[in-house]
């Protein structure tokens, strides 16, 4: 019988919450921007151009459900359900501050896909690091092409920082422990000298203590100690 209340009782807790969540989010949006503003701005866009950017953002959020479908693990998940997920994950990310909407991506997929967290989140990691060597990679060349045309120190001097970044990064695809060597060191370092710190510690309280009651801090010796 309590195990039923208690069941009963969780399900009424994840409902509200779910319920919840979104009555909050509309709340939000609409307090911040009015239904009016919003009519009045897709009354402005022209259909030719709102047309294209839909159709743009369809085949990307396609070409995204392609390239998970093809990570992950398990093969033969859904299109519509893994669009759906890279649908609301671009929802969350442009509504929540500094990228925090990426962790949605682990969510979703968990929840619509039933995929692991530690394969959402190993899948997220490589798809950001992939992105990253190739926006470096593009910006590289881009920076030499203007150091080339526009010869100046300013202008070689950031292509050599980015070009040190994806020399760093390359580094680290190739093989990283040689990149990992010196951070594990500092590490090691800094776990000593902390070590260090706290098992000095209480020696310094009771030499602290030792002086405040006037009693000597090592143990005394007796004469049978002696003998």
């Amino acid at each position: 019988m309590t195990r039923a209340i208690e069941s009963n009782w969780t399900w009424l807790l994840k409902t509200g919450i779910r319920l919840l969540i979104p009555v909050l989010f509309f709340f939000y949006v609409f307090h911040i921007i009015r239904p009016n503003d919003l009519i009045m701005a897709l009354g402005r866009a022209q259909g030719v151009w709102f047309s294209l950017g839909a159709l743009s953002v369809f085949a990307l959020h396609t070409l995204c459900s392609f390239r998970t479908r093809k990570l992950l693990f398990a093969n033969g998940q859904s299109l519509a359900r893994l669009w759906a997920v890279h649908s609301l994950t671009s929802l969350v990310v442009g509504l929540l501050p500094f990228r925090t909407g990426e962790l949605s991506y682990i969510y979703y997929l968990r929840k619509y896909c039933v995929v692991p967290a530690s394969e959402g989140t190993a899948i997220l990691i490589a798809v950001r690091f992939a992105e990253y060597l190739i926006f470096l990679l593009l910006i590289c060349g881009l920076s030499f092409v203007g150091a080339v045309l526009m010869p100046s120190g300013l202008n070689w001097c950031v292509f050599a920082v980015i070009a040190t970044n994806v020399g760093l990064v390359l580094a680290l695809l190739w093989n990283g422990t040689y990149i990992l060597k010196p951070f594990k060191s500092l590490s090691r370092f800094a776990i000593g000298s902390a070590s260090a710190n706290t098992v000095q510690k209480p020696c310094f309280r009771r030499q602290r203590h030792s002086l405040i009651t006037s009693k000597p801090c090592f143990p005394i010796i007796s004469q049978h100690d002696c003998c």
